[in-house]
C-alpha cells in the first residue's frame, strides 16, 4: 500500500499502515452542514491533524479522544468489531486533514480506497455524522425497521434490502459504486441505480458517464471544494473505457461532447472559500442546479455516431494550462490534428497551435509543452489551472427574451422555473439562434449588470447591445422547442437541414476586469450563416466573425 495510505486497528485502537493482504471495512457517510461549522459551542468534531497524528499511532491513542468522535464513527467502530473485521478506513481518522497534498492524493484514489474494501458500511440514515448509524441507536425518534425475509428454499433465504445507491444520497457516488461488487450477496436491485448503469462502462462509456454526471450533481456535498475528489474514482473508471483521462470531471478523449452540459435551471459559479478555484466550462465550476446533457444537444449526434462527430463536426485543438503555467494539449493525441479529424476547409489553414495571449500569472510569454517533453510529464502535487486555451469562430450577437419577440409559449419543456428561452440575433436583428438563460437577464438589477456577486449571470439585457459567442463544434440542427420558425437564411426546411448549425458558447468578461480571461455563461445553437452577418465587433475586426484565440476560465 502507498505511504499515504493508513487504516484504524478497532482492536488496538490506534492509526497504523495496512498489512499486507489484510481485510479492511470503509466507512461511507456525510459530515454534514453543523459538523462542517462546528454548530456545538465549544465541541469540535476530532480529526487527524499533523500535530496529533503521531500520538494516534500509540496504542491505545484513539480511545483518549473517542468521545469527541462523531457518533456516526462511534457506531461504525463498535459495528467493524461485531463483524469480526479488524482495520476501518475513515477518512476524518485516516487521512491528513490540514496537509493538502496528503488528502490530494488519497482523494485521487477513492476508486482504489473503496474498490478494494472488503466492506463498505453506509451511513443512509441522518443528515450528518453527528447522527449515528439509525440501525444501532433504536428509540422513540429511530424506531425499529421492519426486514422482510422469506425463505426461498430449505437452506436458503433471501432478504430484501435497500441498495447504498438508491438512499445514500450525501455520500460520494465514487464511494456508493466503487463499494459494490458483484455477486457479494443476495438483495433486490434497482433496475435504474447507479450500481446497475455502471455495470454498462465497457459497452457504453458515452451514456454512463453523461448519467454520472447527472446523478452526481444532485448530491450534497459538505465541503465544495470536494467536488472533483468525490467524482474522482468513478471519472477514472469511465475516462480508461473512453480512452482518455479526467479534466476537471469532463472525459479529454471526448472533451468537446462532454462540453454540451447544462444545468437544468439557473445555476451559480462554486466559489469554495469565495475564489474561484473551478472552470466555468466545467459541471464542477457551477452549483445549485443537476448538470445534464441534454437530449436536443446529443440525441442527434449520438444517432450519427460519436466517433464520426468528433471526427467530422469537431475542430477546436483544446489546450490547458498546467501547474507551470505551460500549454499542454488537453487530449495528447500523437500531434496536433493528428487528432485524426476532418478539419472544415473553411478553418484547416487558421492558426491552431500559434498563441500570444498571455495569464496575468505568466506574463513573460506562452510556453508550450508536446507529449514525451520531461516538462510535461504529469506532477501530481500541481494541479492543472483552471484555463483552457483554444482558436475558433467568434461573433457579436444581439439578444431578447423569446417570448418578446415571437409570443412563444413561456412553458418550454426544456426551460425551467428559474430560466427562460432566449433569441439570438444579427445586425439585422434577424432571429439566427436560441439559447437558455437564466430569467434574471430579463430583469432590472438593482445596482446595475453583475451586481449580485452570489451569481455572476445577474446582467441586464440590452436590446442594441451586442454579445459574444464562440462556436465550438457542428450541430445537426435545431429542435421544434428550440426554433418554432424559419427563415430566409436557408433554403432547405428545417427537417431536411442538416450540420448548418454551430454549437456556441456565450461568453462574459466581468470576472476579469483586463478582458482576457472569458468565462462560460450559457450554451446555444447559432445557424453557421448567421455568423457571416454578425454584429459589429469591438475588438479586431469591423464587421462579422473572426478566427480568435480564446482564454476561458
Amino acid at each position: 500500500m502507498e505511504s499515504y495510505f493508513g487504516v484504524l486497528n478497532v482492536e488496538t485502537m490506534c492509526l497504523t499502515a495496512l498489512p499486507k493482504g489484510a481485510e479492511y471495512v470503509a466507512f461511507s457517510y456525510t459530515w454534514g452542514e453543523r459538523a462542517a461549522q462546528n454548530a456545538d459551542p465549544g465541541v469540535e468534531h476530532f480529526k487527524t491533524r499533523l500535530d496529533n497524528v503521531e500520538s494516534l499511532k500509540v496504542k491505545g491513542g484513539m480511545m483518549d479522544v473517542f468521545d469527541r468522535l462523531p457518533r456516526a464513527i462511534q457506531d461504525c467502530i463498535g459495528l467493524v468489531k461485531r463483524l469480526g473485521f479488524k482495520f476501518l478506513w475513515v477518512d476524518a481518522l485516516c487521512i491528513l486533514q490540514d496537509d493538502q497534498e496528503v488528502w490530494s492524493l488519497n482523494a485521487r484514489n477513492m476508486d482504489l480506497i473503496y474498490g478494494n474494501a472488503n466492506l463498505t458500511i453506509c451511513a443512509a440514515d441522518g443528515s450528518g455524522a453527528r447522527d449515528g448509524l439509525a440501525a444501532l441507536n433504536r428509540g422513540p425518534d429511530n424506531p425499529q425497521v421492519t426486514q422482510y425475509i422469506a425463505q426461498y428454499k430449505k437452506g436458503v433465504e433471501l432478504m430484501v434490502s435497500y441498495p447504498s445507491e438508491s438512499y445514500c444520497r450525501t455520500t460520494t457516488m465514487s464511494e456508493d459504486i466503487h463499494a459494490e461488487q458483484a455477486y457479494t450477496g443476495w438483495s433486490l436491485e434497482l433496475h435504474d441505480a447507479p450500481m446497475q448503469r455502471f455495470k454498462k462502462v465497457k459497452k457504453d462509456p458515452v451514456n454512463v458517464y453523461t448519467l454520472s454526471v447527472q446523478l452526481f450533481t444532485e448530491r450534497a456535498l459538505t465541503h465544495e471544494g470536494d467536488i472533483l475528489a468525490a467524482f474522482g474514482g468513478i471519472a477514472k473508471v469511465i475516462c480508461a473505457a473512453l480512452g482518455g483521462t479526467p479534466l476537471f470531471g469532463l472525459p479529454t478523449s471526448h472533451f468537446d461532447l462532454a462540453l454540451l452540459r447544462e444545468p437544468e435551471d439557473a445555476a451559480q459559479r462554486r466559489r469554495p472559500d469565495g475564489t474561484l478555484k473551478f472552470p466555468s466550462w466545467s459541471w464542477c465550476g457551477w452549483k445549485g442546479q443537476t448538470m445534464v446533457h441534454r437530449e436536443h444537444m446529443i440525441k442527434e449526434l449520438l444517432s450519427y455516431g460519436v466517433h464520426e462527430w468528433l471526427i467530422r463536426r469537431t475542430w477546436i485543438t483544446w489546450y490547458i494550462r498546467d501547474g507551470r503555467g505551460n500549454l499542454r494539449l488537453v487530449w495528447d493525441a500523437p500531434d496536433v490534428d493528428l487528432y485524426g479529424r476532418k478539419v472544415p476547409p473553411e478553418s484547416d489553414h487558421m492558426a491552431r497551435n500559434a498563441f500570444q495571449r498571455t495569464l496575468p500569472k505568466y506574463p513573460y510569454q506562452v510556453r508550450m509543452v508536446r507529449p514525451g517533453d520531461s516538462s510535461s510529464r504529469t506532477d501530481e502535487r500541481l494541479e492543472d489551472q483552471r484555463y483552457l486555451q483554444f482558436w475558433t469562430w467568434s461573433a457579436y450577437f444581439y439578444i431578447t427574451p423569446a417570448d418578446e419577440k415571437n409570443n412563444q409559449d413561456k412553458r418550454d419543456p426544456l426551460v425551467g422555473r428559474l430560466s427562460r428561452r432566449y433569441i439570438i440575433q444579427d445586425m439585422d436583428k434577424d432571429t439566427v439562434g436560441t439559447i437558455i438563460l437564466p430569467s434574471k437577464w430579463a430583469k432590472p438589477a438593482e445596482g446595475g449588470p453583475g451586481s449580485d456577486a452570489e451569481d455572476p449571470q445577474e446582467l441586464v439585457p440590452d436590446n442594441n447591445m451586442q454579445y459574444e459567442f464562440v462556436a465550438i463544434s457542428e450541430a445537426r440542427g435545431f429542435t421544434k422547442e428550440e426554433f418554432g420558425d424559419w427563415n430566409w437564411y436557408l433554403d432547405l426546411d428545417m427537417a431536411e437541414s442538416e450540420w448548418d448549425v454551430y454549437n456556441v458558447l456565450l461568453l462574459g468578461y466581468d470576472e476579469d476586469p483586463g478582458g482576457k480571461i472569458a468565462r462560460r455563461v450559457g450554451l446555444g445553437k447559432i445557424l453557421k450563416k448567421g455568423f457571416d452577418r454578425a454584429c459589429e465587433r469591438h475588438d479586431e475586426a469591423p464587421l462579422g466573425k473572426l478566427w480568435k484565440e480564446i482564454i476561458l476560465g
